[in-house]
């Protein structure tokens, strides 16, 4: 979900407005795929305008981006191309837009870039997937970190010995 009106101002929103430009997106998601959505991406990535927070009252989780293709800006394939070859990151999200204007420049970018992001060895995921690898991420991380702890702690108490 991506609101109705894409509001991307930081003012904020009146209850009401928020209400009617998540929930009428929400229903018509549902009207075309026969699928709820549980994620929100603000628009422009305004957290502070009272979308966000109203998300996530509704149990959405608000997702943003790692890497900002400009292409509402780059009128050209090659430039959006390279910007999000060059912006990539493991586990990262890429911001690309196909609504909101003339999208062709977008459209014809998106084979160069999954072939390029594949060739640099990428793999896409949707973002539940993404969400779930992450959370196993930090979880090994957190293991790891204290079994470490415990090593030092039991290799300090053999050295008062």
């Amino acid at each position: 979900n991506h609101t109705w009106n894409h509001p991307s101002k930081s003012s904020k929103m009146s209850p009401d407005r928020i209400k009617s430009e998540i929930g009428r997106t929400a229903d018509l998601i549902y009207k075309i795929t026969g699928r709820t959505t549980n994620l929100f991406r603000p628009p422009g990535g305004v957290l502070v305008n009272g979308l966000a927070d109203y998300a996530k009252e509704r149990k959405h989780t608000v997702v943003l981006w790692s890497a900002d293709s400009v292409d509402w800006y780059y009128r050209s394939a090659q430039k959006i191309t390279k910007k999000v070859l060059n912006k990539a990151s493991n586990g990262g999200i890429v911001l690309l837009h196909d609504g909101g204007g003339p999208r062709g420049h977008v459209v014809e970018a998106l084979p160069n870039i999954i072939a390029g992001l594949k060739k640099q060895g990428y793999e896409f995921v949707t973002i539940p997937e993404l969400l779930t690898i992450k959370d196993r991420e930090l979880h090994q991380a957190e293991l790891a970190k204290k079994r470490e702890s415990k090593k030092q702690e039991t290799n300090a108490q053999g050295d008062k010995e």
